[in-house]
């Protein structure tokens, strides 16, 4: 689950106060976090993100008329979407569509293998712009 940070009441190393702040610096998260009395603390949240720019892949999946159910399968799949859904998904991307993004490159690379050996269809892994 994700949630809003700001304007949250933190404990945090005794330090008891609302978070006004959020940002990253070299890979590392940090929070901001300011008492009632109005002192103003720096907390480290997050010291080991590793942040890619660019470094996010996609599957492009290659599909004709012949093999659209399988098409079909494949995007409800990947994406748990509901059957009417990734129908109307591969139906508005004849030919060539995007099966998955923003994922890493093993992961990428291992869809891609999955839908190859299970369905035969052809896919290639492509580097987000």
């Amino acid at each position: 689950m994700i949630t809003n940070l700001l304007d949250q009441n933190v404990i945090y190393n005794g330090v008891d106060g609302r978070i006004r702040g959020v940002y990253m610096h070299e890979g590392v998260v940090y929070f901001i976090v300011i008492t009632d009395d109005g002192t103003i603390h720096e907390r480290v949240i997050v010291e080991s993100l590793k942040v890619v720019h660019g470094g996010c892949y996609q599957v492009i999946l290659f599909w004709t008329l012949q093999n659209k159910i399988n098409a079909i399968k494949i995007v409800r799949h990947a994406n748990n979407m509901d059957l009417k859904a990734a129908k109307e998904y591969v139906e508005s991307h004849p030919g060539a569509m995007v099966v998955k993004s923003n994922m890493t490159k093993d992961d990428a690379d291992e869809l891609k293998r999955q839908i190859e050996l299970d369905n035969g269809l052809k896919c290639e892994v492509r580097r987000e712009v």
